[in-house]
């Protein structure tokens, strides 16, 4: 499931001469052809397109490196991998023509394995749920997109600390998030900005897990054949994970930051199933607490679009 997004747009309810009203929707028209409507339902927070959906998402993150000691579960150091799974329920559902819901439940699995450890962490995570506002600029030859969000992640997951925070798939905490997104779309491509910010707040147990930044930039090729429609995408994501505290204080390790190449694509069928995938490559890393590391991660999606 892809960072992507496209956009069925909404008419708007105004008056207007009858030549200005002919005009504005012969340029409509011709904009719907200039990208599929959905066919880009996003691997990520919300999707910029005003279509309601259901999406199943997996994603799939490796680790695997060299640890320095003290560096969470250990104090001897060595090999260590890790393998980060996802699996997601995500839907988006237009109440009004420009304002959304948009809720999450999710799974989290980690394994740990290193030379005195073989550990596996499971459970659900912090569900969230956002309220957006979408709507849509039409110039001479382009569209732009745009969807700005708000809501909080609930602290109903499971809190398992058992071998460090970092692990936890809950965290106790109610966080709020904001987000923005745009997409300017042409005739054959589309360019697709997502920004994401969530802010941590401290749990009952004095625990504060930091705040995340998320932002995406890809560009996108649409290709129409028949009843399908493919969408060949290549972009940059980078990633802030700041600091977490504990009561006030500082959490050594806990920390990190990255920028990644990405490469996907999407597939639309008869304008309602859509099935991506994408796989990210670390072009710049900074993982607190490994000396060496490797590092890359994939995610793969099926979508439904029910209303639009």
């Amino acid at each position: 499931m892809t960072n992507l997004t496209v956009n069925l747009n909404y008419s708007e309810y105004f008056c207007a001469p009858v030549k200005i009203l002919l005009s504005i929707l012969l340029v409509f028209s011709s904009l719907i052809s200039f990208a599929c409507d959905g066919c880009n339902v996003v691997t990520g927070l919300v999707s910029a397109d005003p279509v309601s959906f259901v999406s199943f998402q997996h994603r799939n993150a490796y680790f695997y490196g060299e640890e320095i000691p003290f560096f969470r579960h250990t104090g001897e150091g060595g090999e260590l991998a890790e393998t980060h799974l996802g699996y997601e329920l995500m839907a988006k559902y237009f109440i009004k023509p420009k304002i959304h819901l948009t809720g999450v439940i999710s799974t989290k699995e980690i394994k740990v394995e290193g030379v005195d450890i073989n550990r596996k962490i499971s459970g659900f995570q912090d569900p969230y749920l956002t309220i957006g506002y979408q709507d849509f600029k039409v110039f001479e030859t382009w569209q732009l997109n745009y969807n700005l969000f708000g809501g909080f992640d609930f602290g109903f997951g499971e809190y398992n600390t058992s071998v460090n925070y970092e692990y936890s798939p809950g965290s106790k905490s109610y966080d709020p998030l904001l987000g923005a997104e745009f997409n300017a779309k042409f005739k054959k491509f589309g360019i697709f900005n997502q920004n994401s910010f969530k802010i941590g707040l401290q749990n009952t147990d004095g625990y504060t897990f930091g705040n995340v930044l998320n932002s995406n930039l890809a560009v996108a090729y649409f290709h129409v054949r028949g009843n399908l429609t493919y969408v060949p995408f290549l972009g940059f994501y980078t990633q802030i994970d700041m600091n977490d505290t504990f009561k006030g204080t500082e959490v050594i390790y806990s920390s990190s930051e990255a920028f990644y190449i990405n490469v996907g694509a999407n597939i639309m069928f008869s304008s309602r199933l859509v099935l991506g995938g994408k796989y990210y490559s670390p072009l710049y890393k900074n993982f607190e607490g490994w000396k060496e590391l490797r590092h890359d991660a994939y995610e793969l999606s099926i979508s439904y679009i029910f209303g639009k």
